[in-house]
């Protein structure tokens, strides 16, 4: 039963990892039998938790994440920059005449 909920997880990931799939559910299905073994259920619950948060952090660093967050971070950055110099405008506007007076004498 873990097995094919890793393998869900698996295909839930990156393309890369789909064609390793059975061999790191193999694997899982070693480290969950080690931890029942050595930690009892304590165990079983840290190799999930370790599994799950893997997928997650590889999720999370692919481009199909990575582009749009910063896309958005940036659009959200530069929208920001410019409603404040919207409600500036005044400010600015003194701020450029003294940096010209300054500089142009």
């Amino acid at each position: 039963m873990s097995g094919a909920i890793y393998r869900m997880l698996v295909r839930l990931g990156p393309v890369e990892l789909r064609r390793w799939e059975l061999e790191m559910a193999d694997v899982l299905a070693m480290q969950l039998a080690d931890a029942r073994h050595e930690h009892g259920r304590i165990g079983v619950l840290a190799v999930w938790w370790r599994a799950v948060a893997e997928m997650i952090g590889l999720m999370l660093a692919g481009p199909s994440v990575v582009i749009p967050v910063v896309s958005v971070a940036s659009t959200g950055a530069i929208f920001a920059g410019l409603t404040w110099a919207l409600e500036n405008s005044l400010a600015m506007l003194h701020a450029y005449r003294h940096v010209a007076d300054k500089l142009c004498g």
